[in-house]
């Protein structure tokens, strides 16, 4: 990667508001938050990360909502930077050996300064960032979907994720300005309309069960066998109730320098005169962690081929 970087000697601007985390590379990779041992830990205070400017040292790293370079502010409490706690801000400018500088991929990062408004929900079709998320939809479809099972109990079959990646590309998923390389399953979930949750099979020791098994006498769940270690069900029913499932109230705010990321899974039952009554609703937290950990841990072995195929045949890049 960092031979494919462009070379330069001039210098950017520090621009954006604050942020507590910073990564080690664009892409799929753990974000640490900002503190002197971590940075030192992780980077071994040399090149790249720590670079000449003139007469000073410069500290840099990589944002990891917009894979932009950031520098490191206030690390040293000697240093004419030294503040009460270091931060990073965007660099406005290509660093050698970390990133170049996107200003489209900075324009819709949750830490720029956001005195715009924007006229699309979408990022330009130029946006690096957004190439990126598309191509890790292709290469890790089978690890999106049982992130998805993992987190929320709901089993994604074949089936279910065929319909999920069709809305998905349809609606542009991978280009939504709100979107980013770490929270690509809850936006590839809240990419799909509602759909029905009955004759769908979910997890028994997970949360869903255990709050539909208690409040919805009327459902049947029948014990499946897929040959996992963990026991699921199929959800079907003994009376009239339409049951759908959504993501959605995705929402993202910056809290003291943190950005603070969730989404909700609602269920909800559709009565005869169109009332929408909440059945389930639980805020999952978006962690900067998560799917990148899942990536980075998982042993290469345990893919599903016939996934991969899917969205290599569909997604033409």
């Amino acid at each position: 990667m960092y031979d494919k970087l462009k070379l330069s000697d001039e210098y950017g601007k520090i621009v954006g508001v604050s942020m507590d985390t910073f990564k080690l590379k664009v892409g799929l990779h753990p974000s640490y938050k900002i503190t002197t041992k971590n940075f030192e830990d992780k980077t071994g205070n040399k090149y790249p990360y720590v670079q000449d400017q003139g007469m000073n040292k410069s500290r840099f790293a990589v944002c990891p909502a917009c894979d932009n370079p950031i520098q490191i502010i206030g690390l040293y409490k000697n240093s004419l930077e030294g503040g009460k706690k270091a931060y990073g801000k965007h660099y406005s400018h290509d660093v050698r050996g970390i990133a170049n500088y996107s200003q489209e991929d900075y324009d819709d990062c949750p830490f720029a300064n956001h005195n715009r408004h924007a006229s699309t929900k979408y990022r330009s079709e130029k946006s690096r960032l957004s190439k990126e998320i598309l191509l890790t939809v292709r290469e890790q479809i089978d690890r999106i979907t049982y992130f998805l099972n993992y987190h929320t109990g709901l089993y994604i079959s074949k089936k279910l994720a065929s319909s999920m990646l069709d809305n998905y590309l349809k609606s542009k998923g991978w280009r939504y300005r709100n979107t980013t390389l770490y929270n690509i399953p809850w936006i590839f979930a809240e990419c799909n309309d509602a759909f029905p949750l009955y004759g769908k099979c979910i997890r028994k020791d997970s949360e869903l069960y255990q709050s539909l098994s208690t409040t919805c006498p009327n459902l049947i769940f029948t014990p499946v066998n897929f040959g996992r270690k963990h026991e699921y069900v199929q959800i079907t029913s003994s009376s009239y109730l339409t049951l759908n499932i959504l993501f959605c109230h995705h929402s993202r705010k910056l809290e003291d320098e943190e950005l603070v990321e969730s989404i909700d899974l609602w269920i909800y039952n559709q009565k005869e005169d169109g009332e929408l009554v909440t059945v389930f609703l639980k805020n999952f937290e978006i962690n900067q962690n998560d799917f990148v950990n899942l990536i980075n841990n998982s042993s290469s072995r345990y893919r599903n081929q016939e996934l991969l195929k899917m969205a290599e045949d569909r997604i033409i890049l």
